[in-house]
């Protein structure tokens, strides 16, 4: 009977080894997962934002200036940390707002003069997107006017007052707004 009982004592003892050991090896693996799962998010951020930064460059190089801004302006720039992607955004940045926003200006004028008053809206409001200026500002209010959108008119004449105000488009703005 003693033998049975110091038998069955050891296996107690074992399984509570094995439970212990067990509730270890549980409380690593969650540890683990909790790391990996935390790898693949970093890692799924640094390849979206990586697609991101190469959907507009291909966008500028294949001259789609309005995808490249609508791509662009959505972007979270504060959430590019990899020094990679930095490098990647900074030359993107001086593109957009070096350039791009006075190309989209310039064909929203070429539009307008041309008629086509839809088009020179969507070109004017990207260039104002991504940089937003006196004269960009401006050139969508006056257009925005033209096209009996007052109220949205009267908000973007009142910026440029607000914002530029010693632009010789903050007075051009105080005069198209009637005051």
């Amino acid at each position: 009977m003693i033998s049975y009982t110091e038998k069955l004592d050891a296996a107690n003892q074992k399984m509570g080894d094995l439970s212990a050991a067990n509730a270890g090896l549980q409380k690593e693996y969650e540890e683990m997962k909790e790391k990996l799962d935390r790898y693949e998010n970093q890692n799924a951020s640094f390849m979206a934002q990586y697609q991101s930064l190469v959907g507009i460059n291909n966008a500028l190089s294949t001259g789609d200036l309005m995808k490249a801004a609508e791509l662009y302006t959505a972007l979270d720039q504060t959430a590019i940390t990899e020094e990679s992607l930095i490098s990647m955004l900074s030359s993107i940045k001086s593109q957009m707002e070096g350039s791009v926003y006075l190309r989209l200006q310039e064909l929203g004028s070429t539009a307008w003069n041309a008629g086509r008053q839809e088009e020179a809206l969507q070109y004017y409001t990207w260039s104002v997107k991504i940089r937003r200026e006196a004269e960009n500002l401006f050139l969508l209010a006056r257009l925005q006017q033209t096209m009996g959108n007052t109220t949205e008119a009267n908000q973007n004449f009142d910026a440029v007052v607000g914002e530029f105000p010693g632009s010789s488009y903050a007075e051009r703005a105080r005069q198209a707004r009637g005051y």
